[in-house]
């Protein structure tokens, strides 16, 4: 299956960085020798004048905001270790915001995305399941080291099938708070279906504009009552 989407606005050339209604100066001359009136009586040099543009440029592509962030994190970034012994680098309370209008979605483009992977892997979210398998299967490996013989011993779960992953994410979107055996079972109808009560509020898609600051569409991904999960939350 071959998907089609939109990913971040690409920048053609300096003319499509300006806009009359917020930029008096153009990025470049008409004429090398000349500058434009408006950059004289600004007092704006023609190199001044392509950092603006270049900067607006930045400033406009929605993909600066993860790379500034990945700049500012390598560089101020707190040093922490964790459990997996690899050690991180963190910042505290950082925020990206992106527009989905005109079908933009926020995929990355400055490094490979494995976009079928992250297609089946919402989909297998959705479906509620539990089963590494079903992704093998499609070839898609993402969890397979969450899901391995020598995975599930070393955490304690000698009895679990290989590639029984437990009430990971998909089951708590499906069915939050249901008692777990295994990847087989069939769970319909039991625990909460947090999706399923999310769409019934259509109310609560239709809520988000008039009332952006509605406490309702809760969404729990952790089930702290049973951690039988082979990843920690």
């Amino acid at each position: 299956m071959r998907h089609k989407i939109k990913s971040f606005s690409k920048v053609k050339d300096f003319t499509d960085l300006t806009d009359a209604e917020d930029v008096s100066v153009s990025p470049f001359p008409r004429d090398s020798s000349t500058l434009y009136p408006s950059n004289l009586v600004l007092g704006i040099t023609s190199r001044e004048t392509a950092d603006l543009a270049k900067k607006k440029r930045h400033d406009r592509h929605d993909e600066n905001q993860y790379l500034d962030l990945i700049r500012t994190i390598i560089k101020t970034g707190n040093r922490k270790g964790d459990r997996t012994g690899t050690g991180t680098i963190s910042l505290f309370g950082a925020q990206m915001r992106f527009s989905l209008r005109d079908g933009q979605f926020p995929l990355l483009t400055t490094k490979r995305v494995f976009w079928r992977g992250l297609a089946e892997e919402l989909l297998w979210f959705i479906k509620g399941s539990t089963s590494a398998k079903e992704l093998q299967d499609k070839d898609v490996r993402i969890w397979d080291g969450n899901s391995s013989r020598e995975f599930l011993d070393k955490s304690g779960f000698k009895d679990r099938e290989e590639g029984d992953l437990g009430p990971v994410y998909g089951f708590q979107w499906r069915h939050c708070g249901a008692p777990y055996t295994n990847m087989h079972a069939d769970y319909t109808g039991q625990g909460v279906d947090q999706l399923q009560q999310l769409y019934k509020k259509a109310a609560w898609m239709h809520t988000i504009r008039p009332d952006p600051w509605a406490r309702c569409g809760i969404w729990c991904l952790i089930q702290m009552s049973g951690p039988t999960t082979a990843l920690s939350p």
